[in-house]
This record gives C-alpha cells, structure tokens and sequence, in this order.
C-alpha cells in the first residue's frame, strides 16, 4: 500500500510526528513518521506498559519509518493507547499529530469493538477503543414472490421501525432466524427512511452489517427488494448506514420517498 505521506524534516532532536495514520478497515492501524531508529508501537494511555501486539514493518520508502499495528487483539475491552516511538536506550515516546480529519469508522473483527484515532489535550496521537451497542447480524436475504425473507443472528422477537418515541411503526415477527417482510404488511405506511431494529419494548438493538469491508457500506450492491405489483418500482429497500446498521426504506405507492 502506498501512503500519502506529510514531509517533516525528520531531525532527532525533534519531537515525533506522525506523517500519516489512519485505521483503514476497523482493525488496522497505519502509521509512519521521518525515519529514524526505533519502532513503532501502542502503550496504554498514562502508563509505561508498552503493548504486546501484532506490528508489522510496512516501510516501503527510506525516509520514512511506517508500521501496520494489528488493533484486533484490543477488541472487548474499552480504553486508550497513544501511539509512541520506541528506540533503543530511550523511553517510548508519543508521536505528535496535527488535528485528524473527520473519518468513516468501522466495527473490528469482532464487530463488538470500535477503534478511533483521537489527538489528545497535549496534541498526541491515540488510538481510542469503545466497545458498540450490542447488535443483530443480517446473514442473508431471499426475494420471494411478493416479500422478503430476512435471515439474522443474535435477533429477538420481532424485527421493527420505530417512530420518534421508539414505538413501532411496524414490526414483523422472528421465526427462529428468519423475517418474512410481505408487501401487504407495507399498505398505509407513509414514506419513510429509518433504522431497523429488533427486540421489544424497551429492549431494541440494531442490525448490523456482517464482516464490513467497505468505507462506505452504502456503495455496496444493493439487497433485494421488494416491488409495486404492478410494475418494478420499489415498495420497500433494505439499506446500509455508513455506520454500517440496516435500515427499512419504505416509498410510497406512487415511488415517492422519505
């Protein structure tokens, strides 16, 4: 992979900064600053503990060092880590980072952990390790005649959309994994875009989407859908969030939408 480095002098008397970082997929983390000796590492936040994980040396230009570090075997725990240097004879040293740029965020491998890059108080790079809502997974979905039928794991009893005061607009019962969504259960539903969540009263969780590999999980290929009985216009789409979460797009009975 070729990076899009910052240039920096790279001088040793000069504080480390990181060139580039950036977590592509959720579970990797790439870095690089000016070369120099030493490797880079993750230490956890306001310790001197210097962590035992996967990195890899990915230094593919002399005037820089880069690493890719392995954040999977972080999953399930939520906490902070700064980046740091680590050379010979010298104590870790926190890499340096200019304001991040806003960026897409993915599940890790566990789709239970999410990890961010953040730039502290004192201007360090850290990677920061949150753990998310617990999810439903969408396994498979399967066009039938006039509906469709939805496969998930971990789902409870009922497959919903909610309203602003977390009441079902409508909702579709679970039967063992799997949903049948009809066209005839779509008749009077004003046009709407929302999560689809499953569950109960007061006890709602999201789908999300299983092993995520998209930046932008909305420029996937789309899931089938269900349409007009009288010709191809969309009844009802089953979108991805960028987040990655399913949603229920309901259009009207003349194609409009939410």
């Amino acid at each position: 992979m070729k990076l899009a480095l910052r240039r920096r002098s790279g001088r040793s008397s000069e504080p480390p900064a990181a060139s580039f970082a950036a977590i592509l997929d959720g579970h990797l983390l790439w870095v690089a600053v000016p070369a120099r000796p030493g490797r880079l590492a993750l230490r956890r936040a306001d310790t001197a503990e210097v962590l035992d994980v996967a990195v890899e040396d990915v230094t593919d230009q002399s005037a820089y060092l880069a690493a890719r570090i392995h954040l999977s075997g972080l999953d399930g725990a939520e906490n902070r880590y700064d980046v740091v240097l680590v050379s010979p004879g010298q104590d870790p040293v926190a890499l340096l980072t200019p304001p991040l740029p806003r960026a897409a965020v993915r599940p890790s491998r566990d789709d239970r952990t999410e990890h961010t890059l953040v730039r502290s108080p004192d201007g360090t790079l850290r990677v920061r390790t949150t753990l998310l809502p617990a999810a439903a997974s969408l396994l498979a979905v399967r066009r039938l005649d006039d509906a469709l039928e939805v496969t998930l794991t971990g789902a409870g009893r009922e497959l919903a959309v909610l309203d602003d005061d977390d009441r079902p607009l409508v909702s579709w019962p679970v039967a063992g994994e799997v949903v049948t969504i009809t066209r005839e259960s779509l008749a009077g539903l004003a046009p709407i875009t929302r999560p689809a969540v499953t569950g109960s009263t007061g006890h709602w969780r999201p789908v999300r989407r299983r092993d995520n590999d998209l930046a932008d999980p909305r420029s996937g290929a789309p899931l089938p859908q269900i349409d007009h009985p009288e010709d191809d216009r969309p009844l009802l789409r089953l979108p991805w969030s960028r987040a990655g979460l399913l949603q229920v797009r309901v259009f009207g009975e003349d194609g409009d939408d939410a």
